[in-house]
């Protein structure tokens, strides 16, 4: 249990830092995200039960490949099957933007 309320935690601190992009993203359209504690912590809970799955499928992926670079690689993809498919696949534009923009731009990197 603790061991799971660390790995909590870590997915919290990332999500402020997309939360505040998706808010920016936000007041572009003159609107706010108003996102509470709850949601975030719920939104955490989902993170951690589906990223180990994301990991599993970069097991064999390049070694040399930066850590960071490939941690968000793993939590983009966790995040993107998350507002899709998840509970919080029915939220506003904002999200689906951005959701739309990740699908964008992963199939224009695509070789």
């Amino acid at each position: 249990m603790e061991q799971r309320r660390y790995y909590v935690l870590s997915h919290i601190d990332r999500l402020r830092g997309i939360l505040s992009v998706f808010e920016l993203l936000a007041e572009e359209k003159r609107d706010t995200l108003l996102i509470k504690t709850s949601e975030v912590e719920s939104l955490a809970e989902s993170l951690a039960k589906r990223i180990s799955k994301i990991a599993e499928k970069h097991a064999s992926d390049d070694p040399s490949l930066d850590r960071e670079a490939l941690l968000a690689v793993i939590f983009a993809e966790t995040l993107r099957e998350e507002l899709v498919t998840g509970e919080w696949s029915n939220l506003t534009w904002e999200f689906k933007d951005v959701v739309k923009a990740l699908n964008d731009s992963k199939s224009k990197t695509k070789p």
